[in-house]
């Protein structure tokens, strides 16, 4: 009995000649079993052969070549390795997926993807911004006429610019520059030194007693004029402003004397009443508008009498 049979030829589907004693059949004739193929690397042929599962890309020394240009560097967020090509232009310095991170908007707070490479990285998602610079709005400077860029939800809009809003005037009193602000209703019209030299004084009234506050602007107004500082009180001083004066004399029902000195728009400025002493001195109490002892004036007497 023959042990030589035939199969098929998997590529030419032609009869190959076999025999039962070997161990590897045949699958292709020797002809029909080598192909070739370009190398992935350098493109030159290679010899294929078609039983093999896994055919190769490219040729061992060209895969050894190439082995040789990819280098490893850390990934700058996790610190594992990232394999990468020397011949890379952009080499990659976090994972795929340790790249990408995620913050708030800064306007709506909603999250936005991140990546670390990034220099400037956003702070507010594209339509934010446009929304946000919808609500910008400009007018015009007061000082230099310029446009000023405001926000709508600005409660204190500007007037001036940074660079417009401040100004310089001279001290009322000792000349020097003020540094001043235009949008001021009011601005200062001393220095700082001046404030401290002339601060405001305590006072107490010459002719009711009552305490009053002698102004800075008062101070310097008397300095510059050679002028002592007032003695009298807001309102006394109105009282003696309205002049002539006029003195009316009155006896009370104990037969005292008394006299009451009005100015020229009838107001009381002050009266004065004559006195006897516990020791029967004479003496005559002088006493303000307000009924407060402005001072006791009393008759020098000698032995012989009274002088």
């Amino acid at each position: 009995m023959s042990k030589w049979s035939t199969v098929s030829c998997r590529h030419c589907g032609g009869d190959i000649r076999v025999h039962e004693d070997w161990d590897n059949i045949p699958e292709y004739h020797k002809e029909c079993a080598w192909y070739t193929s370009s190398c992935d690397i350098c493109g030159r042929s290679m010899e294929i052969h078609r039983a093999w599962d896994n055919p190769p890309t490219a040729h061992k020394e060209c895969k050894a070549r190439e082995a040789a240009k990819w280098h490893t560097r850390s990934c700058k967020h996790c610190g594992r390795e990232i394999k990468y090509h020397q011949d890379w232009k952009n080499v990659p310095e976090y994972h795929k997926e340790c790249a990408w991170t995620t913050k708030s908007c800064s306007i709506c707070h909603g999250s936005m993807e991140i990546h670390r490479v990034w220099d400037n990285p956003p702070t507010a998602h594209k339509e934010c911004k446009a929304r946000e610079a919808a609500k910008w709005r400009t007018r015009s400077c007061k000082h230099c006429g310029r446009e000023i860029r405001y926000h709508q939800d600005w409660k204190d809009v500007p007037e001036y610019h940074k660079e417009c809003a401040w100004t310089t005037k001279s001290c009322d009193s000792c000349y020097s520059q003020i540094r001043i602000h235009r949008g001021w209703e009011t601005p200062p019209r001393f220095c700082d030194s001046c404030k401290r030299t002339y601060a405001p004084k305590n006072a107490s009234c010459a002719h009711c007693g009552k305490s009053f506050q002698i102004s800075m602007g008062t101070q310097i107004q008397c300095k510059k004029s050679g002028w002592d500082l007032p003695k009298r009180c807001e309102n006394c001083r109105e009282l003696f402003k309205h002049k002539p004066f006029r003195t009316e004399r009155t006896t009370t029902i104990f037969g005292g004397t008394v006299f009451k000195t009005y100015n020229s728009i009838g107001q009381l400025i002050g009266e004065s009443k004559d006195e006897t002493g516990f020791f029967g001195d004479k003496r005559r109490r002088h006493r303000s508008s307000t009924g407060k002892t402005t001072g006791i004036t009393r008759e020098k007497t000698t032995l012989f009498g009274n002088k």
